[in-house]
C-alpha cells in the first residue's frame, strides 16, 4: 500500500465539515478569548491526538496556500496535509499557516511572516495545539486579553505553553497592524482566537 493511499482522508467532508469548522474559526476571532467547541469528528488516516488542530488546517489549506509544522515526529502530519489539501510545505518564514505542537516556537516565532504595512493581513496565521485551555483560574499560565470584540477583559488559563512564548506574543503586538493571528486548540476540542489587534498581558 502506498503512503498516498495510507494517508488519504475519507471521513472529512470537504464541504459540510469544512463549513462547520470555518464558521467556528471565524466566531473565535469575532469574540477573542471566548472558548468555542470544534465538532466531534473522526479522521481515517492520521494520529487522533491532534485531530482538532488537524481539522482546522484541513478547512483552511488548499492548492493556493502554504504551511509549516513545528514539533517532534511531524513527518506524517506534513505528508497528510500535502496529500489531502494540495497545499505546499514551505520554510516557516514564507507560510500562510503554521501549526505548532511544541510548548515553544522560540526563534521560529521571530521568523514568521508578520505582514507588510501595505498588506498586514498577509501575515502568517499560527495554530498552537496545547494540553488545555480554561476560563477557570488554575495554577497554569494565565493571560489577560483586552481589545476589539472584548467587553472589559477576558482571562485564559493555558496548560502546554511556556512563559517565554507568551512574551513573544506580547512583543509582537507592539507592531500592530503587523503581527501574527493566533488560534489555541486543546485535546478536548476547545478553541479560542487571539487576533493581532488584541492586547495580551500575563497575569501575576
Amino acid at each position: 500500500m502506498s503512503i498516498i493511499t495510507e494517508l488519504k482522508e475519507n471521513k472529512f467532508d470537504v464541504v459540510f465539515d469544512s463549513q462547520r469548522v470555518f464558521k467556528i474559526l471565524m466566531n473565535t476571532f469575532a469574540f477573542p478569548g471566548r472558548l468555542h467547541k470544534l465538532p466531534e469528528l473522526q479522521l481515517s488516516s492520521i494520529d487522533q491526538k491532534y485531530i482538532y488542530a488537524i481539522i482546522s488546517l484541513l478547512t483552511l489549506l488548499d492548492l493556493e496556500t502554504s504551511f509549516n509544522v513545528v514539533g517532534d515526529n511531524i513527518e506524517e502530519i506534513i505528508k497528510y496535509f500535502e496529500i489531502n489539501t494540495g497545499a505546499q510545505y514551505k520554510d516557516i518564514k514564507d507560510v500562510d499557516y503554521c501549526l505548532s505542537i511544541n510548548k515553544i516556537l522560540g526563534d521560529n516565532f521571530i521568523l514568521l511572516n508578520k505582514g507588510r504595512l501595505e498588506e498586514p493581513d498577509k501575515s502568517t496565521t499560527l495554530f498552537y495545539f496545547v494540553e488545555s485551555i480554561s476560563k477557570i483560574e488554575t495554577n497554569d499560565l494565565s493571560i489577560i486579553l483586552n481589545g476589539p470584540g472584548i467587553k472589559d477583559q477576558e482571562t485564559l488559563s493555558i496548560n502546554g505553553l511556556s512563559k517565554s512564548e507568551i512574551e513573544e506574543w506580547i512583543g509582537d503586538r507592539a507592531n500592530y497592524p503587523l503581527g501574527i493571528d493566533i488560534f489555541l486548540i486543546d485535546k478536548d476540542a476547545n478553541i479560542t482566537g487571539l487576533p493581532r489587534s488584541i492586547k495580551i498581558s500575563m497575569k501575576g
